[in-house]
Parts: structure tokens; C-alpha cells; sequence
């Protein structure tokens, strides 16, 4: 399979807008700091304590297609992973 990295311009917000920005939450991260701080920090992942559904289509009018009305994207970039199948013949 090969992905091909796109860029997009704002128009292509609606068709973006049309894909479901729902997930199951199943685990979490946990931060933990080396050398109290100043040797980084790792990232720990750790079982959710409750298994949910996390819906950004439930949030009324925080969508893509909202963006334009809220912020200035003149200067946002928009990308799209676009994957395909190499079919090869032997």
C-alpha cells in the first residue's frame, strides 16, 4: 500500500467535514519526568478506566466547516493522506 500526501486548499473543508470525528477512547497517556524535569519525560500508556465513545460531531457548529467563520486560515495548511494499492504483474 502507498500513501500519497496531499495539500488542500480551505475549499476542500466541506468534503473533510463529511468524515465522522468519533473514537473509542480505550487508553490514555501518563507523563512522567526523568531527573525531576530536566531529563525529559516519557510518555506511559495506560488503560482507560472506562472505555467511551469521544463524539466532535456532537459539539454544534465546531466542525471544519465552521473554521472559516471563526478564524483567519489564510496562513493554515490542510493535508490529506490519500492510500493505494500497487498492483504488480508478473
Amino acid at each position: 500500500m502507498h500513501a500519497d500526501i496531499v495539500e488542500e486548499c480551505s475549499d476542500f473543508l466541506a468534503e473533510y467535514a463529511g468524515i465522522p470525528l468519533a473514537f473509542a477512547v480505550e487508553s490514555v497517556l501518563r507523563v512522567e519526568t526523568a531527573n525531576e524535569g530536566l531529563g525529559g519525560f516519557h510518555l506511559i500508556e495506560e488503560p482507560a478506566k472506562e472505555v467511551h465513545v469521544k463524539d466532535y460531531d456532537d459539539y454544534e457548529d465546531e466542525g471544519p466547516s465552521s473554521w472559516a467563520r471563526r478564524w483567519d486560515l489564510s496562513h493554515w495548511g490542510f493535508f490529506s493522506a490519500r492510500l493505494t494499492q500497487i498492483v504488480r504483474l508478473y
